[in-house]
């Protein structure tokens, strides 16, 4: 009877032993690790536009069932040896993005900031100089709220003409974001139909100014225009009524003289 146990506890150390070191092995085999995938991310920020680089551009191993469908595996498909059949990006990139077929244009296509405009909307540009357009500090994809300055009946006048408007581009193309600011001259922005005749004859009737909003802010506040007089907050004293005078007569009492006023009437 011992030595039945005896056995049985030998066989199950060894049953034992036995799964420590197939699982072990089982861990340390290629074909039992995750299964990778190469894809192909973005390692600096990309303007629209902008060629395709290999220095924009790093190849990272994801897990084969977190690769989403469109990605590229090799900076091959992306890269182009040829001058003139480079592929540009469709739109803004992002550092740390996996990069997309939707997102890059084919070999050699003309890439549009038309691409990048609503259909509904239009895009139309403002002449800037370095004070009206914010110094420079100014890049795609910011949001702006434009004011008008003009004379009306010999006084300047001020008046928020748009809020909200999203800058597609500054002067004839898109550019990084950068630190440094940059002297620009025009700014392109997106805007409605009829705010885009608004804005043509803005610019006709007087200076247009750009004012740069936070990124989360998305209200409009209710403005109203402004004239030279609203600069200062001192109001205007209102003149005191001047009390009438009445006719006074000197008296003398007893040596001390007095005026008294004479009631009229």
């Amino acid at each position: 009877m011992r030595l039945r146990s005896l056995l049985t506890v030998l066989l199950g150390v060894c049953v034992a032993g036995s799964a420590v070191v197939y699982v072990q092995l089982f861990i340390k085999t290629p074909g039992a690790q995750q299964a990778l995938r190469d894809v192909v991310v973005v390692v600096d920020d990309v303007a629209f536009g902008e060629v395709m680089s290999a220095d924009m551009l790093a190849v990272q191993s994801w897990p084969i069932h977190a690769v989403p469908n469109g990605s590229f595996s090799s900076l091959s498909q992306v890269i182009s040896e040829v001058e003139g059949k480079e592929r540009r990006a469709k739109l803004p990139l992002a550092k740390g993005d996996i990069l997309f077929e939707s997102k890059i244009s084919d070999y050699g296509e003309l890439v549009s900031i038309t691409q990048q405009i609503d259909p509904s909307m239009r895009a139309m540009t403002i002449r800037v100089n370095d004070v009206t357009g914010v110094a420079g500090l100014i890049a795609p994809s910011d949001r702006i709220d434009l004011t008008l300055t003009r004379n009306v009946e010999q006084q300047l006048v001020t008046s928020t003409l748009l809020q909200d408007v999203e800058v597609l581009g500054i002067d004839q193309k898109g550019k990084k974001r950068t630190q440094e600011s940059n002297s620009i001259r025009t700014v392109t922005v997106q805007v409605s139909p009829a705010n885009a005749q608004r804005l043509a004859l803005a610019q006709q009737a007087g200076t247009l100014s750009l004012s740069l909003r936070h990124i989360d802010a998305a209200d409009r506040l209710e403005l109203q225009s402004i004239s030279v007089d609203d600069l200062t907050e001192t109001a205007k004293a209102e003149p005191r009524p001047v009390k009438a005078r009445l006719p006074e007569i000197v008296v003398n009492r007893r040596g001390q003289r007095s005026t008294v006023e004479v009631p009229s009437g």
